[in-house]
């Protein structure tokens, strides 16, 4: 099982400064990854589900009301390390900038990035063979569209490289979804600049296209807290249990 042990020594670094703004009340007081999934927050069980595969380092990138993951987290003995990369002053760095603004926090060369507020029941363990067979800055999991017009969507070329986006608008039935899992090498930062608003998926991955983004096909759906109806969804997903 190397890629377990390989894993062990593999950061996860988790998007959590969501404000949930669709989900009104109920992210007044708390980041959208901390919404209550059953007795636990949307956030525990992504790091429940991530560590199940080898990985102990988390770095969570937090922003908005950071003091509700900061305090939940606090007293954890589960044989998990958590660390703290905090936007400063109010200042918005988008996806893009939030994983930047981490960098200093990294310390596997090869690491795992999660958005906070959805979630990809996929083998991480495979998932990572591939990201290293390819060895590209960029490997990201991607789903069928399924209709939905609020996502974007990837293209692929027949050896699954990633070869252009399309805005939300323009989802169409050949395309995929971006799942919002990935695996980075750390030389990805010198194509991110510090502190400014950056963003994945419109600043990055695009500037990225030619020099080699590789895809990571699932027929897994992906679960998502970002409106109330996906909230609902994501309650009953979970309610008898998460299995790898």
């Amino acid at each position: 099982m190397r890629n377990a042990t390989v894993l062990q020594k593999t950061d996860a670094v988790i998007l959590c400064g969501g404000r949930g703004k669709r989900l009104g009340a109920v992210t007044k007081d708390m980041p959208k990854p901390m919404v209550m999934i059953g007795k636990k927050p949307f956030l525990e069980i992504l790091i429940e589900y991530v560590s199940s595969f080898g990985f102990r380092r988390f770095v969570l990138c937090v922003g908005h009301k950071k003091e509700a993951v900061e305090d939940y987290f606090r007293n954890r003995k589960d044989g998990v390390t958590i660390v703290y990369s905090e936007e400063l002053d109010g200042k918005l760095l988008g996806t893009g900038g939030a994983i930047k603004n981490a960098e200093g926090l990294i310390e596997s060369e090869a690491f795992l990035v999660m958005n906070g507020d959805s979630f990809a029941p996929i083998d991480l363990g495979k998932f990572f063979g591939l990201h290293e067979q390819r060895g590209k800055d960029v490997s990201m999991v991607l789903t069928k569209a399924s209709g939905r017009n609020d996502a974007g969507s990837v293209r692929l070329n027949e050896t699954d490289e990633v070869i252009g986006f399309s805005e939300k608008e323009s989802v169409d039935r050949e395309t995929y979804m971006n799942a919002g899992v990935y695996f980075f090498n750390k030389t990805v930062f010198r194509n991110i600049a510090p502190g400014v608003h950056s963003s994945l998926e419109y600043d990055l991955f695009p500037a990225l296209v030619n020099s080699g983004i590789y895809g990571y096909v699932t027929d897994a759906d992906v679960i998502d807290i970002g409106t109330p109806e996906r909230l609902e969804k994501a309650k009953t997903f979970f309610m008898g249990g998460l299995k790898r």
